[in-house]
């Protein structure tokens, strides 16, 4: 890096469903992580203060929350320029004009979102560069590896990305519409049905926490049913909550969507291996690299079970090659921590639209330059 970039790192965002998470170049977790909605108040004396993350949900009886981001795609701009500007001026506090920014993006990301974040970013905050990078890539960027197979498990989606050489394999990714969000839905749902808890704002609140701690994937889900081991939750009035047959009926979902009423969806299984066996040229070798990351990546024993059914599906000459990587130590910041390093070399600059090309060309100047998928 030059002087100026010592000076004034690229600043990294993660635009995650769930939670944002924000830093700068070269450092290796995330300097801010709150969830990702902001709350206007119902009520409005004079100045409008806004809040964020889990002081917002923390106050929902006086605010009226947004969540801005769907499926990892945006659906609300004014409620993102809020957020962005609160992570600029109160969260990293920066003077968005002296530095590059690196944004992530889902796979099948929209034309529009592309243009408007860059429109925002410079037309808005005057911010020096732009680079847009995809996360699945970035999580595979993070953990060093040029050639595998990349499972991004977020909040509400799943993205699968076959990579070769630093570069995404072309028409070899898919985008999976359900994520720890659902896992949490079907989670209190079938507390609700076990009338195991009611269906009150504060229980649900907790929902979250309950997940991360009791719940877990079966290697054997049939054989595992019969003896779980039931789990202990305190819940926020003192009450005890018994945990059995849930704490892995819940995470099922990921490998049978139909669980929750998606017939024509695959198993996670399914998909990755289906995508691997149109690889040819490189099929070993996605098949020894199979890479997880996010959030929803976070349960014990997911990569055991993944890599024992993608065994059972490879052919047999393939199935000792079949490994599953997974980071718990920085699953849930993968795509930042990959994106942190990526901005800390001199290929930021090559794969980044500087404020100039934006005054010269607009928006569409986001088709004219080298695609950051690509990491060339």
């Amino acid at each position: 890096m030059d002087s100026d970039d010592e000076k004034n790192p690229a600043i990294v965002i993660d635009n995650g469903s769930s939670f944002i998470k924000s830093g700068f170049s070269g450092e290796v977790e995330p300097s801010s992580c709150f969830r990702t909605c902001v709350g206007y108040p119902k009520y409005s004396h004079g100045d409008i203060g806004f809040y964020f993350g889990k002081e917002a949900e923390n106050n929902k009886d006086n605010l009226k929350i947004n969540y801005p981001i769907k499926q990892g795609i945006i659906t609300n701009y004014d409620d993102m320029e809020i957020i962005w500007g609160h992570i600029f001026t109160s969260e990293l506090k920066v003077d968005p004009e002296e530095h590059n920014v690196l944004l992530t993006q889902q796979l099948m990301c929209p034309k529009e979102e592309k243009e408007k974040k860059a429109q925002i970013m410079f037309e808005t905050f005057n911010v020096k560069g732009l680079c847009l990078g995809y996360t699945p890539d970035l999580s595979l960027y993070a953990a060093g590896i040029s050639t595998g197979i990349s499972i991004d498990l977020g909040g509400d989606s799943t993205q699968i990305s076959a990579i070769k050489d630093g570069c995404p394999v072309p028409f070899r990714f898919d985008k999976i519409y359900y994520g720890g969000n659902e896992v949490n839905d079907y989670l209190f749902r079938l507390l609700n049905f076990n009338n195991k808890m009611i269906s009150t704002s504060k229980h649900k609140l907790c929902i979250e926490d309950i997940k991360e701690k009791s719940c877990y994937v079966a290697l054997d889900y049939d054989e595992e049913f019969k003896s779980v081991e039931p789990f202990d939750y305190q819940l926020p009035d003192n009450n005890n909550l018994i945990l059995e047959e849930e704490r892995i009926r819940a995470p099922e979902i990921i490998f049978k969507p139909s669980l929750i009423g998606k017939d024509d969806e695959f198993g996670l299984s399914n998909i990755c291996n289906n995508l691997i066996e149109k690889c040819i040229d490189i099929k070993k070798d996605l098949y020894n690299r199979i890479f997880l990351s996010g959030g929803n990546s976070m349960f014990q024993g997911l990569p055991e079970r993944l890599e024992r059914e993608i065994k059972s599906l490879a052919l047999e000459s393939l199935q000792e090659e079949v490994r599953v990587i997974h980071n718990s130590f920085d699953a849930k910041s993968s795509a930042f921590i990959g994106g942190a390093i990526f901005s800390n070399t001199s290929l930021l600059k090559e794969v980044s639209i500087t404020k100039e090309m934006y005054e010269e060309n607009g928006s569409s100047i986001i088709y004219k330059i080298k695609d950051p998928y690509s990491f060339k």
